[in-house]
């Protein structure tokens, strides 16, 4: 037993085959558009020939006054010779994005100005549709009907964004001037979060994406008449591909992954074939068919939906109007193809559980005093209700076994229930989380302040979690806690604190944390406690500072990082290690390996040179193009190796009763 206190822009192009048959899927859908597959074959030096000329003539001509290109017709084919003000751009069944790949290689190749104002034009179109909330609409502007909302519809969204993901990073885009490059760079991340933000949570699990969502609550939003707010199984597909395809994906980008993948899993329908009779569509019995998934799931019940031009949700296919039946596709076999793309991003990206951890975990369950599932399978619905069941005053561990899901509320762990011991089934999918930030009016009116964010606080004695995440899901702009730990004898291994400012806020006791990944931006590990943190993974979000010690005087350690890695996210500004939020902080890294995004001095003084004579900040043998031990501040140290010694996890967190966290 682990607990024993008695005393993540760029994206790679993964080659896929499902983004291929997607790709297929949708040209279909616009059978009259231009054949961009093969264009993008054609020689450079076919951008010289007089046909090359004349299709980049016919596709500059089709581009309206903001940027865009029409859909459902063959932009390359023939000139447009009305008024510009005439042309209705979009972004729905393939438009507008191709047109700009293929005037970004025609400007690469010809230097045609003209085509690099078009995909100057178009580029900056997409940056000026995207909404706040980080989703694009069919097309800009909006009208006050469907194509509004938030578009996953027909791949509109994720087009967008592997566009803007490639003019971002790619090196076919490299002629975009650096502040164009840097502006797309932010539309895509927004974009990711509004992706990340939009999958729905039932019975708090992540499923998938609906197929439009609200411009501003996110909300699952219908299309047309018969197309009702639900799960997509078709146009998920295409947002767990984008997911996949993005480089050192942050946890929440692998819950998401992990989280669709196991419901297409689930939500495959067996023993069924579609077959046509006379021009009829039929759905017949067959044990041997391949699986297929529907084109829409009911939210509530995960049951296959159907609609007429009504807008009746029935839940057979036969049921339905003939000419909705066989002029719509209401089942789609993509979905086999999620499953080989997971496997292998598997590969790539995750970790494998070891035979160990899944059998300490097996065993946690037979022991486990509670257990909470959030679909109502297990005795609790929320682990809230699980901590105020366990009794008061214990003095042995209380194992409450925590289900994959999304717990979202304030958990608090109050002092006079002890040795409360927290597991999660999987440190992915299985999240403590809150939105909360500092701003928010209390009752009295006035901001709540930062140590009313917390997701989960933590005031008792000898509390353990295990395998499991917690997250303020908030984002930037205020400081928003993930977890305050108040208590003393602390213990944490496998866990994920997930936030951007102040993320992890440790302000008494002292405290283990093995095998951890903290991620934020500002301050995002904090406080007056003394914490040991052993072969963890620090992650800077964006600039900013990674601690914020306010070690008492009299307090020999503060926060010790030993075997550790720090790590930042591609293209963000540099990060300290950290700054003293009181006079005293105390901070050391050893044997830390440590990446570019750490700035060359390692520390600042917080604006007060005072701080400089009593802040103790210290290194011993950092390692990775972040060490600079030449470069940092002079009034930082860098430790001997007899020095280093005394940082052992039993010197530091010891204490009077000799207290052994491992």
């Amino acid at each position: 037993m682990f607990c024993n206190n008695l005393a993540p822009i760029r994206i790679v192009h993964l080659l896929i085959l499902s983004l291929c048959v997607f790709a297929g899927a949708i040209s279909a859908r616009a059978a009259n558009s231009a054949r961009w597959d093969v264009y993008a074959q054609e020689p450079d030096d076919w951008f010289h020939t007089d046909k090359g000329r004349e299709t980049i003539e016919n596709v500059l001509s089709w581009q309206d006054v903001e940027g865009g290109w029409p859909k459902n017709q063959d932009n390359t084919a023939k000139p447009f010779t009305g008024e510009k003000k005439e042309i209705r751009g979009s972004f729905d069944n393939g438009a507008t994005t191709p047109e700009i790949r293929f005037l970004a290689r025609a400007y690469r190749i010809t230097k045609d100005e003209r085509c690099l104002e078009a995909v100057n034009k178009g580029l900056d179109l997409l940056l000026k549709a995207q909404y706040p909330t980080g989703g694009w609409p069919q097309s800009y502007p909006p009208d006050r009907q469907y194509h509004r909302f938030i578009t996953f519809n027909d791949d509109a969204m994720t087009r967008v964004m592997r566009l803007l993901g490639d003019a971002a990073s790619s090196p076919d885009f490299a002629f975009l001037d650096a502040k164009r490059r840097a502006a797309i760079n932010q539309s895509f991340q927004r974009g990711i979060q509004c992706i990340l933000k939009c999958q729905i949570v039932v019975n708090g699990r992540l499923t998938v994406w609906c197929a439009q969502h609200d411009e501003i609550d996110l909300s699952p939003q219908h299309g047309r008449t018969y197309e009702l707010p639900s799960l997509s199984g078709y146009e998920s597909i295409g947002v767990l591909e984008l997911l996949m395809s993005l480089d050192n994906p942050s946890p929440e980008v692998i819950r998401a992954v992990k989280s669709g993948a196991e419901w297409y899993a689930a939500s495959k329908v067996t023993g069924i074939r579609q077959i046509r009779v006379d021009g009829d569509r039929k759905i017949i019995p067959d044990k041997d068919a391949p699986p297929l998934w529907a084109r829409f799931y009911d939210i509530e019940t995960n049951r296959p939906i159907f609609s007429g031009r009504d807008g009746v949700k029935k839940f057979s296919m036969d049921k339905i109007e003939p000419e909705r039946r066989n002029n719509y596709r209401w089942y789609v076999d993509n979905g086999r193809f999620v499953a080989e793309s997971y496997a292998k991003w598997q590969e790539k990206w995750l970790k494998p559980a070891s035979a160990g951890i899944e059998d300490e975990i097996k065993s946690e369950i037979k022991k486990a005093d509670a257990i909470v599932a959030a679909d109502g399978s297990g005795r609790f619905k929320t682990v809230e209700q699980a901590v105020d069941a366990a009794p008061a005053g214990l003095e042995k561990l209380y194992i409450i076994f925590v289900k994959k899901g999304i717990y979202k509320g304030h958990l608090a762990i109050p002092a006079d229930k002890r040795f409360i011991h927290l597991v999660g089934e999987d440190w992915d999918t299985t999240v403590l989380t809150g939105d909360l930030n500092a701003n928010i009016p209390g009752a009295d009116g006035l901001p709540i302040g930062t140590f009313k964010t917390a997701s989960t606080d933590v005031a008792a004695d000898d509390f353990c979690a295990e395998n499991i995440a917690f997250e303020n899901s908030f984002g930037t702009g205020s400081q928003a806690l993930a977890a305050r730990i108040l208590g003393d004898r602390g213990a944490f291994k496998r866990c994920r604190f997930l936030g951007w400012q102040d993320t992890l806020l440790i302000n008494a006791g002292r405290h283990y944390f093995d095998e951890c990944y903290i991620a934020g931006h500002v301050d995002f590990i904090f406080g007056a406690g003394t914490a040991f943190f052993e072969k963890c993974r620090i992650h800077c979000r964006d600039k900013g500072y990674v601690t914020a010690a306010s070690t008492p005087q009299d307090q020999p350690f503060g926060f010790v990082f030993s075997n550790c890695a720090i790590t930042g996210e591609p293209g963000t500004k540099k990060s300290y290690l950290g700054r003293p939020w009181r006079p005293f902080a105390d901070v050391a890294f050893l044997n830390t390996e440590m990446a570019d995004t750490i700035l060359p001095a390692g520390w600042n003084n917080w604006r007060d040179p005072a701080r400089e004579k009593t802040a103790r900040y210290a290194e011993y043998k950092s390692t990775g193009l972040g060490a600079n031990p030449k470069t940092r501040v002079s009034w930082s140290k860098q430790l001997t190796d007899d020095q280093a010694k005394t940082y052992t996890p039993q010197n530091v967190l010891g204490g009077k009763d000799g207290w052994k966290p491992q």
